[in-house]
């Protein structure tokens, strides 16, 4: 923009445009040396607007624009910072604008004054529009992990009620058929009440323990401790003098913890019903070994032995175990038993 525009579109003095000629003149050099857009804005005598006296671009770093806006109008609303330094004869630094191309960058304003009346403004513009995308992922990425932990949240209060609703119909279960194991004198049937009681109390158990741990996995000492105790409440058994847990503490997941929880509650089970039938007060114990690929867990008794206590058996139970073991905990099952006891040992793939 030459001298004549100039003054004639601003009504500045010769020697007011000299000075900002002057400026014009080593724009450049100050573009360069802030790695940014610099701007001579000037007020319009028409109508108050400002309008571009002069631009130009970095010459080491991207610009901001695609052309050279010179004469266009800057527009308060879009660059708010340029018209606070005009009416306050103040700089005005990091503030956020729109270009005429529509990008957002921040600004950093000087009055140009001469004396003591301001002439125009210095504008300098470096590009956020990365910045801002930046921002703006990071705050989407931010609002969905909120998200997703609210539904985490709101998963997690959906398995607690879930849970507990199990655990209240199980226990009503367990309530009704220890009824009808009061109200028949059949032994038989008594047997059999009683092995659908201890099935439902080891999924009530390790429904109990899930919907406190929330992670998918069981401590195995810490269910059969539980088991064993209302294994224990069940049967009444006053001929175990005590009951032992030892070994290592086995974490397994869900699905195969209700397995190996079968598999116990029978062993433990037949322990408490037969194994001290003919004997005075005995002893059972649990321990858990915990193996590079496989781990086991042994039941033992000092009672009277397996073929005693197993003759009458029909054997449904063991093949039942054999199977869970060998097709879904893929181990093997091992006994050794005579008139000083019983040791059965089953081991599971990890």
């Amino acid at each position: 923009m030459n001298r004549e525009e100039l003054q004639l579109r601003t009504g500045l003095k010769d020697e007011e445009i000299s000075k900002l000629l002057n400026i014009k003149n080593n724009l450049s050099l100050i573009a360069d040396l802030h790695s940014a857009d610099m701007f001579i804005d000037c007020i319009q005598v028409s109508d108050g607007k400002l309008f571009v006296m002069a631009h130009s671009k970095p010459g080491h770093t991207i610009s901001s624009y695609e052309k050279d806006v010179t004469g266009q109008i800057a527009e308060r609303e879009c660059e708010p910072a340029v018209y606070r330094a005009i009416e306050t004869m103040n700089p005005v630094r990091d503030i956020k604008a729109v270009t005429q191309e529509g990008k957002t960058v921040m600004q950093d304003v000087v009055p140009i004054i001469y004396d003591e009346h301001i002439i125009g403004v210095l504008v300098g513009e470096k590009d956020i529009s990365r910045e801002i995308y930046q921002k703006k992922k990071l705050e989407a990425a931010c609002n969905m992990n909120i998200k997703s932990n609210l539904i985490v949240r709101q998963e997690n209060v959906i398995n607690v009620e879930a849970h507990h609703r199990i655990k209240n119909q199980l226990q009503m279960i367990i309530s009704m058929t220890n009824i009808q194991k009061r109200m028949t004198k059949n032994q038989e049937v008594k047997d059999v009440l009683d092995k659908n009681i201890s099935s439902m109390i080891c999924i009530s158990t390790i429904n109990d323990l899930m919907a406190r741990s929330g992670s998918g996995y069981i401590s195995l000492a810490e269910y059969l401790r539980k088991l064993i105790d209302s294994l224990l409440d069940l049967y009444g058994n006053e001929q175990i003098s005590s009951f032992t847990l030892e070994g290592d503490d086995l974490v397994v997941k869900y699905e195969q913890a209700i397995e190996i929880a079968s598999v116990v509650n029978e062993f433990v089970s037949n322990a408490f019903k037969h194994a001290f039938k003919n004997r005075n007060k005995g002893e059972v114990s649990i321990i858990l070994k915990s193996g590079e690929k496989y781990s086991s867990i042994t039941v033992c008794d000092n009672g009277s032995g397996y073929n005693n206590v197993y003759e009458d058996e029909s054997g449904i139970g063991m093949n039942i175990v054999n199977t869970i073991v060998r097709d879904k905990l893929k181990g093997k099952v091992y006994i050794t038993s005579n008139n000083n006891g019983t040791n059965i040992t089953f081991d599971f793939l990890n």
